[in-house]
């Protein structure tokens, strides 16, 4: 099978960069996907829709960003901050 072929190359790939000290990040998408296929692609079934991407962004964040991205709890005060009114 193609399919098959070409994902064991690809994680192959991914262990050799991973081995030789790169940051490579492997980050499975088709099984968050899944289950709301086909819906979160334009007519084309190629390019995703908004919301396709957004679960795509979420997903790379979850699967491989969290670690290296040190969250900015100041932010959602300064934000409040920002749009209160005044007095």
């Amino acid at each position: 099978n193609a399919v098959e072929t070409t994902n064991a190359w690809i994680k192959s790939a991914v262990n050799i960069k991973q081995g030789q000290g790169r940051e490579v990040y492997l980050v499975e998408h088709y099984p968050v996907m899944l289950p709301q296929w086909p819906g979160l692609f334009d007519p084309d079934q190629v390019h995703p829709t908004d919301a396709g991407y957004q679960l795509i962004a979420q997903n790379w964040f979850d699967s491989a960003l969290e670690d290296i991205i040190d969250p900015m709890p100041v932010v959602a005060p300064m934000v409040n901050l920002l749009l209160d009114e005044p007095d």
